[in-house]
């Protein structure tokens, strides 16, 4: 845990000032029940996992932000993208901003730093959607009802409280082009109302 607490402290300024500052409070983790001194009533649905969304509005999947779940087993990763399929609007907006950005979306899923580590991933349809040309040049990433990119990670890449800080934060900084790109596509999204 302590390699955690040190996480925000790793981060470039400027994701730090805009998405983690105020918002250290919304890690979502889970603790042993022996160690909190309660059974839970399904033992199988247990997932020994700390996992955190860092996003400028915490959980909610819009504007987009980085994901951390470690977990033992070599399970663990870090993720940023949409991860939000069951907006339409949300899809729509980035398949809309694909199709007219071709050429950026083109640059910065082919930056060097970026495809080194990471391949644009999501939940896809079989077909490209009605509305847009089946030729389109990235109709293959227009099929996707969501869009992200994951690096796993080792237990042994985890363990070392000096390093994994700043490997996290690393990235989460190569990351940030995606995530910037995606936020631009949903500028002008509105969450459902309840």
């Amino acid at each position: 845990m302590a390699a955690l607490t040190d996480l925000p402290s790793a981060m470039p300024d400027e994701i730090f000032r805009r998405d983690i500052s105020e918002l250290l409070g919304y890690f979502d983790y889970y603790v042993s029940s022996t160690v909190a001194g309660y059974r839970k009533p399904n033992c199988k649905a247990y997932n020994p996992a700390f996992r955190a969304h860092i996003s400028s509005k915490g959980k909610l999947p819009v504007p987009v932000g980085y994901y951390l779940m470690i977990k033992p087993g070599n399970q663990s990763f870090l993720v940023g993208g949409l991860f939000a399929d069951m907006f339409k609007d949300a899809t729509t907006m980035v398949q809309d901003y694909i199709t007219k950005n071709s050429g950026e979306w083109e640059k910065t899923i082919h930056e060097p730093d970026f495809e080194k580590y990471f391949t644009v991933q999501g939940t896809a349809l079989k077909r490209v959607p009605a509305g847009y040309e089946k030729e389109h040049p990235q109709a293959d990433y227009l099929k996707f009802k969501s869009w992200y990119a994951e690096y796993p990670l080792r237990d042994e890449d985890v363990i070392d409280a000096e390093v994994f800080p700043v490997k996290a934060a690393e990235f989460f900084r190569i990351m940030k082009p995606f995530n910037d790109y995606l936020n631009k596509a949903l500028a002008d999204f509105q969450m459902p109302a309840r």
